[in-house]
């Protein structure tokens, strides 16, 4: 949760950002202070309660811990956007519209984020109901963009919503037809908000616009996550689907092999299947890594796990919260090359 300073009318209200839930959840008693300005919010606010006691409304009230003006946290009645709009309605006054279009700019269903990288303001995005980047707005460290998105000294969009795309899960990858079908989603893009784009290949994510999240709280590098889509991802009609946490790196996970993040004795590993019949890519992962050891070649370590009956590869993370995974495809997109180079020997140049 994040609690920014809001203010309208000259007044403050109340507001936090849930991960859990994705969206802005605002004080009703602040709302009713600032649109009505009676004597006693609090009271106003118990009557329009009782008023909607048979309604709707009431029933989607929440309380969450709020900051009070003696500098106590007290739980408080909360509504998200829509509910809140709701509330505006019931309450007599001149300035219910102005108040409406005002709490417009945090519904969730514009999609307006901040890319960081870290803590720094990269720039702003918004995102379509597909999960596609659908505009850019204004550069604040053009230093800080992805590889790759800066080309001849110019901002590349296309690069830009080409990178996006590509960290969500591909649509190629094993099962992935019957995973969405469980959540009721169309494309895997529709996946990277509700982990706000993080991943563990790099240190990019997205912040909600407005909202006081920082990178100690959010990343997975340093914090838990989710298994459910993992766990999803390899029993794609897993049921009870309306429960699943989506906080979790397999929303930003490549491949096309069956995979998922699971974190073992406090390391984050990444747990690979192979393709049958056969599983053989599971055994040449762990081969590979004997080879390389051999050859004293650097290498990332694979093992082999058992799972539900089944034998999977699994390799610890190998970027930590201070390094980045960068294809070589985006080092090849910002090289110019001689037409008689090829692509490998103007990368190793």
């Amino acid at each position: 949760m994040t609690e920014p300073k809001n203010t309208f009318n000259g007044r403050s209200i109340r507001s936090s950002y849930s991960l859990e839930s994705k969206e802005w959840l605002f004080s009703a008693v602040d709302v009713i202070a600032a649109l009505a300005e009676p004597a006693n919010p609090r009271k106003y606010w118990n009557d329009i309660k009782r008023r909607l006691k048979e309604g709707q409304l009431s029933a989607k009230i929440g309380q969450l811990k709020m900051l009070s003006a003696d500098g106590k946290s007290y739980n408080t009645d909360v509504l998200n956007v829509k509910d809140t709009i709701e509330l505006a309605r019931h309450i007599r006054s001149a300035h219910t519209e102005t108040f409406v279009k005002w709490i417009g700019q945090f519904d969730g269903a514009k999609r307006s984020f901040i890319l960081k990288h870290k803590d720094i303001d990269v720039m702003e995005v918004g995102l379509d109901e597909r999960g596609s980047v659908s505009s850019l707005g204004t550069i604040f460290e053009e230093a800080h963009l992805p590889v790759g998105t800066v080309r001849d000294g110019h901002i590349d969009t296309k690069a830009i919503k080409e990178w996006w795309d590509g960290r969500s899960i591909p649509a190629s990858r094993d099962g992935l037809r019957d995973f969405l079908e469980t959540l009721g989603m169309f494309s895997p893009k529709e996946l990277l908000d509700k982990s706000l784009g993080l991943s563990l290949s790099d240190q990019y994510w997205i912040c909600p616009h407005g909202a006081d999240l920082q990178w100690k709280k959010v990343n997975f590098f340093h914090n838990e996550f989710s298994e459910d889509i993992g766990n999803l991802l390899f029993r794609p009609r897993l049921k009870n689907a309306d429960s699943i946490d989506m906080t979790s790196p397999d929303n930003t996970s490549d491949g096309v092999l069956k995979k998922k993040w699971k974190i073992i004795d406090g390391k984050r590993c990444l747990v690979k299947g192979g393709t049958m019949p056969g599983n053989q890519e599971v055994a040449n992962e762990v081969l590979a890594s004997r080879i390389c050891e051999r050859l004293r070649i650097p290498f990332v370590d694979y093992w082999i796990t058992e799972l539900d009956g089944e034998r999977y590869s699994v390799c610890e993370d190998f970027i930590a919260g201070e390094t980045e995974l960068v294809p070589a495809y985006r080092i090849k997109c910002i090289i110019k090359k001689e037409n008689h180079v090829s692509d490998y020997e103007s990368f190793l140049c």
